[in-house]
């Protein structure tokens, strides 16, 4: 299966994600690369760790025999926004509240789309007691709503799940950690989802442990990673110079373009010979070359060795990252880390480093050439 094309302007593609995920690409891309990223300059490592954790979950529950999988059986329905919103009467909508302030009591409950609620309550009409008045001609589920008001027998979750023994579930353990790492609020590494997504894991996992009740979450997590936590990070480790170095190259830039300037009002103002303007090819060059390669983080002479400087969030060690579970890091020194990583090993990152150095090259000389060809031209 061919590799990913590695570009800093688009998009990752599927494939380059896969390959980061399963280990198949090396420094500057790796993935303990992507996971220091993820924690250190994005803070969203939370998303990977949950991604990487339900592959192997998955893998592991496929391996179950029959009977261990038979004690755990998948959930009815997908989770549901609208199933969340209609969801029951005043008691639900305090809940949601609760919910939306954070309060982990709420864990374990759901809103439920076979639930009634009192339509009448949408409109803000309450019983003397503040209670809602509950009108039979105005009730009406979730599902109801989702399918066009077609009225559908929908079994309850408790009776759906009877006869389960949660206890006797395959990684019921590992499950409860799971929640409490990726769903209480408390957590340092709660997921940054809807809230509809999370009241549907906190409900299904109080009775089953399958994948399924996880895999609505994973899909979007990986989407995140996808569309915006792998672009910003393939953009970050393509440049193999620091902040220090894209400050020194917009100064050469700029000294480059002052020595232009001299040039330029030496040849003009005193009259001398207009060849002496071509004088300012080189400095046009170095310019255009410098600018560039401040813009975008990459030294033309350390593209050429395959060598780079580390950034910032890769100055950790190594242990701190690995365990999903673990939320304590530190920083470590340049002096301190290995030398493998001022090293670009990965092929497709050498193959981009070299086509944007001959690419950029070729570019910056035809400009330089041609406008000092105009300039030399006028009279």
């Amino acid at each position: 299966m061919p590799r990913a094309v590695l570009t800093a302007q688009t998009v990752p593609s599927f494939s380059l994600v896969n390959d980061i995920v399963q280990g198949k690409t090396c420094v500057p891309i790796s993935l303990h690369e992507f996971r220091l990223f993820l924690k250190h300059h994005e803070h969203s490592l939370e998303n990977l760790d949950f991604f990487l954790w339900y592959q192997d979950y998955k893998r592991r529950w496929d391996q179950l025999p029959l009977p261990a999988k038979l004690q755990s059986p998948p959930p009815q329905e997908k989770p549901s926004y609208v199933g969340y919103v209609l969801s029951g009467t005043g008691k639900r909508q305090q809940q949601r509240s609760a919910m939306e302030s954070g309060d982990s009591d709420l864990i374990g409950t759901t809103a439920y789309p076979n639930e009634t609620m009192d339509y009448a309550a949408m409109n803000g009409k309450h019983s003397s007691t503040g209670s809602y008045k509950q009108d039979s001609s105005s009730i009406m589920t979730a599902s109801t709503y989702a399918n066009g008001y077609e009225l559908s027998s929908v079994v309850s979750p408790e009776s759906y799940y009877q006869g389960t023994f949660p206890d006797q579930q395959p990684f019921r353990d590992e499950v409860e950690l799971v929640l409490k790492t990726f769903f209480a609020s408390s957590s340092d590494k709660e997921l940054n989802i809807d809230g509809y997504l999370r009241q549907y894991v906190l409900h299904n996992s109080k009775y089953t442990t399958h994948p399924e009740i996880f895999e609505p979450v994973r899909d979007k997590v990986y989407e995140t990673i996808e569309r915006s936590s792998l672009r910003n990070f393939v953009n970050y480790a393509l440049q193999n110079i620091n902040h220090g170095g894209i400050i020194t190259r917009y100064l050469l830039a700029g000294t480059c373009a002052l020595l232009i300037a001299v040039v330029l009002i030496i040849t003009f103002v005193l009259k001398v010979p207009r060849w002496y303007r071509i004088l300012i090819l080189p400095p046009l060059i170095g310019m255009l070359i410098c600018g560039v390669s401040a813009n975008q983080g990459v030294c033309f002479q350390r593209a050429m060795g395959h060598r780079r400087d580390p950034h910032a969030y890769e100055l950790v060690s190594n242990a701190q990252v690995d365990d999903p579970f673990s939320q304590e890091f530190k920083f470590g020194d340049v002096e301190s880390q290995s030398e493998d990583i001022k090293v670009v090993k990965d092929p497709l990152v050498r193959r981009y480093n070299m086509k944007f150095l001959f690419s950029t090259s070729l570019a910056a000389t035809l400009f330089a050439v041609c406008f000092t060809a105009a300039i030399v031209a006028i009279p």
